[in-house]
């Protein structure tokens, strides 16, 4: 999972808008800081709980408009 994280903010970045990652970062503010994570500091090492993975995996989605391709279970 470690890896994945970082794999959806990558595609997010790199398939959305500008503001891409701040609005990714609004979305799932509340959740961030349960998990202690801060997203412009996600690297392929940073670990998060499933919950999480997928919460970021459908913000990342709703932000560019199209399903993000990195398959979470």
């Amino acid at each position: 999972m470690a890896t994945k994280l970082y794999d959806i903010l990558e595609w997010a970045r790199l398939s959305g808008e500008r503001r891409a990652i701040e609005r990714i970062k609004l979305m799932v503010l509340t959740a961030s800081l349960d998990e202690g994570i801060a997203i412009q500091r996600v690297d392929p090492n940073t670990t998060c709980s499933p919950k999480y993975l997928h919460l970021v995996h459908k913000a990342a989605s709703d932000v560019v408009g199209s399903p993000c391709p990195v398959a979470v279970r």
